[in-house]
């Protein structure tokens, strides 16, 4: 619990140098890091035709494909 408290000090004190420095986007990501929140954006995918695609399991779907046309190559010939 101390070591918490004390990460949690450490980076006020971090905030209060950077708003010093007149560094908002330092202040910005330590308000973040003290707050919690952490959110998962997400990118729009677009299939092959160039369609978005809205449900994450057609976004995984096409990621798996992209991924296995990528990757799953021939081996070049000397």
């Amino acid at each position: 619990m101390t070591d918490r408290r004390n990460f949690n000090e450490d980076l006020a004190k971090q905030a209060v140098v950077a708003a010093r420095m007149k560094n908002m986007r330092e202040v910005y990501n330590i308000t973040r890091m003290l707050a919690g929140n952490r959110r998962v954006v997400e990118q729009p995918v677009k299939n092959k035709e160039g369609h978005l695609l809205t449900y994450t399991k057609a976004q995984l779907e096409r990621w798996k494909e992209h991924f296995q046309e990528l990757l799953n190559r021939p081996v070049p010939s000397e």
